[in-house]
């Protein structure tokens, strides 16, 4: 990633991975990940995971090294993870869109929440 888009990365979440379903139904997440990013709040037409449009209200920008960290560099895993917002909300995720430099190296992801 640019060292100047690095230095945009003056946010903080926290993510969690996907364990699985409780005996319960309910889902169980992994411990919270702190990872650097930046956050905007931008309303835009988005495409899901399942190719629906739906709108998205925030848009979160992570290195590649992060994103690769907690799974965000398959974005149909990277959905099934939980993460948490500097004012502790935890919006669903709706789309990933990861990002390649000219050599094939994943640059940065985007979020869209």
């Amino acid at each position: 990633m640019d060292r100047q888009l690095k230095g945009l990365l003056n946010h903080q979440i926290s993510v969690e991975a996907f364990l699985g379903v409780s005996g319960t139904g309910a889902p169980r997440y992994g411990e919270p990940v702190p990872i650097p990013c930046y956050i905007t709040g931008e309303i835009r037409m988005v495409r899901n995971l399942d190719g629906d449009e739906t709108v998205s209200s925030l848009t979160i920008f992570l290195s590649g090294t992060s994103a690769q960290e907690v799974g965000f560099d398959n974005p149909r895993e990277g959905a099934k993870r939980r993460i948490t917002l500097p004012d502790g909300s935890q919006p669903p995720i709706l789309a990933i869109s990861p990002y390649y430099d000219r050599r094939g190296t994943l640059d940065y992801v985007q979020v869209n929440l």
